[in-house]
């Protein structure tokens, strides 16, 4: 299974775009422009995050043993990551992000006045990606994004 994001939109804090699986568009993406992933192509897998203390849609294979920090005494979808981590995940938006987080969900304000870098609705978007990266992962397909 391949999922692509499209870059459509930079500015100097965000870069946004949208998801599609299969062609189909998903939901809108935010990403902190300062640790935004290169184009290209990578792994998709699922790990069990110790800073979050769930499964998690991870943009490679993270090396969880030097995650330094373990889970605080308060996590919530906007907690940083202790050292950049890419991963798709639910938040309000990029805006003291620099862990690599591609934010899922519907830009706040639409199409007709868009407010770059900051999402709602995120976690329907997350769980309908989460959902479909779990059962082709467990079925023994790979997994990967394109970022264009």
């Amino acid at each position: 299974m391949e999922i692509v994001i499209r870059r459509t939109h930079k500015t100097e804090v965000a870069v946004d775009g949208y998801l599609s699986i299969n062609n189909e568009r998903v939901c809108d993406t935010a990403e902190c422009r300062e640790n935004a992933l290169p184009a290209g192509t990578y792994p998709i897998s699922m790990v069990k995050c110790k800073q979050y203390g769930r499964r998690c849609v991870c943009i490679g294979h993270p090396d969880c043993a030097t995650c330094t920090q373990l889970r605080t005494e308060y996590v919530n979808n906007n907690t940083v990551m202790p050292k950049v981590c890419p991963m798709l995940k639910m938040g309000n938006g990029v805006v003291a992000r620099p862990d690599g987080s591609i934010i899922l969900g519907e830009r706040v304000g639409g199409a007709e006045a868009p407010v770059w870098g900051s999402m709602i609705h995120t976690k329907a978007a997350y769980d309908r990606v989460f959902d479909c990266v779990r059962k082709n992962l467990e079925r023994g397909h790979e997994v990967r994004l394109r970022i264009q």
